[in-house]
């Protein structure tokens, strides 16, 4: 009798009571969570070779891959006129580099499987906006989240951790669109440096890399 008594009180008290978990409220998706996959096939590995045999890694974003051809966007720093780079494990044919910024792009005669062409932002990204860099330090695939902080007539500054090797990376806001490419990180005061949006547009029309 007294087990059912308890039952009964248990079955009530459940009844009248919402579990914890509800009072909690709901916890929120991540925005990138679609955004990453997305994002990383437009995300490359640059493996550089010096010519007296040092090796070091970048990373790199296409913007274009066709059987015949593929263009990266990448850093100008990560560049080595003595010596090979690669994409994916496949050699570089040509390079070029920006004189206004820390930008360069990379040529190769040919394609690179399971990689796409990124979408680029058409809008300047704003204190606070949400975003995340994709690079490869050491080969592997890594992602940082930040925010943006401000943008200079020269560079766009964010509170992202931008490690050895992601230089180069794209950085990517919540609609997946490609809004900076990180090139430096101070880590006295945790800010990373991304050539901005403007620059890549101009970098990309100045020399007509996308144009047929």
């Amino acid at each position: 009798m007294k087990r059912l008594f308890t039952a009964l009180f248990i079955a009530l008290t459940l009844s009248i009571t919402q579990p914890i978990y509800a009072e909690q409220g709901v916890i929120e998706s991540d925005p990138f969570d679609l955004v990453i996959p997305n994002a990383i096939t437009s995300s490359v590995s640059l493996m550089i070779i010096e010519e007296d045999g040092r090796l070091a890694t970048c990373s790199g974003v296409v913007i274009k891959n066709t059987p015949n051809e593929s263009i990266i966007l990448t850093a100008k720093h990560c560049l080595v006129f003595e010596g090979d780079m690669y994409v994916e494990s496949l050699l570089v044919d040509e390079v070029g580099i920006s004189y206004k910024s820390d930008l360069a792009y990379l040529i190769l005669n040919k394609f690179i499987p399971y990689k796409t062409p990124v979408r680029m932002s058409n809008y300047i990204p704003k204190s606070k906006d949400k975003i995340v860099g994709i690079g490869y330090p050491s080969t592997k695939l890594y992602t940082t989240k930040g925010t943006i902080f401000f943008q200079t007539p020269k560079e766009q500054y964010a509170w992202l951790q931008i490690k050895k090797g992601l230089s180069g990376g794209g950085v990517f806001n919540t609609d997946g669109e490609l809004i900076g490419i990180m090139v430096r990180y101070y880590p006295g005061v945790k800010m990373g440096i991304l050539v901005r949006l403007e620059d890549i547009h101009t970098f990309i029309n100045v020399n007509k890399l996308l144009e047929e």
